[in-house]
This record gives structure tokens, C-alpha cells and sequence, in this order.
């Protein structure tokens, strides 16, 4: 099992893809973060693949819902752009 560090809150003043390289400079491995649509995803991806750091973790859920039943297809619409995210 591998520690896992959540970047939001740490180093307020850097964009993610500093605080990647912040936390890999540290030893993690790993990371996750909150929501993915205020991320520049390519910048994200580069800067793991550059410094062996995996995201293994975001909140992909945040609009719609499963039980209220007139918003469930925003709900699908929010859960496809999360999958596209993951894959990326």
C-alpha cells in the first residue's frame, strides 16, 4: 500500500502541476485531487508521466443525481466526462 497525498490544499500559491512535482520531490507516488473540470488535464498528465507520479483519484462526481430522477441524465453526461478524464 502506497500513501497517497491530496494536492488541493497543499502549496496555495502553485499551479498543480508544481505541487506534482513538489510532492514527488518528497518520495509520493501518488496523488488525487477534487474536481477535474478547473484542471488543465494534458499539463496533469504530463507533469505525472515526467515525475513517475500516478493520480489515482479525483471527484468526478458533481452534477445530477442518482435518485432524483430528473437529473439523471446530467448525472450520465457528468459520469462520461469523468471516465474521458480518467482515460486520459
Amino acid at each position: 500500500m502506497k500513501p497517497v497525498i491530496c494536492f488541493e490544499m497543499l502549496f496555495p500559491e502553485l499551479h498543480p502541476p508544481e505541487k506534482i512535482r513538489r510532492i514527488a520531490g518528497q518520495g509520493f507516488e501518488c496523488v488525487e485531487f477534487w474536481g477535474w473540470r478547473d484542471k488543465n488535464i494534458p499539463a496533469l498528465a504530463a507533469t505525472c508521466s515526467q515525475e513517475g507520479v500516478r493520480v489515482v483519484n479525483f471527484s468526478g462526481h458533481r452534477r445530477g443525481s442518482l435518485v432524483a430522477e430528473q437529473t439523471h441524465d446530467l448525472f450520465l453526461q457528468d459520469l462520461q466526462g469523468g471516465i474521458e478524464t480518467a482515460a486520459s
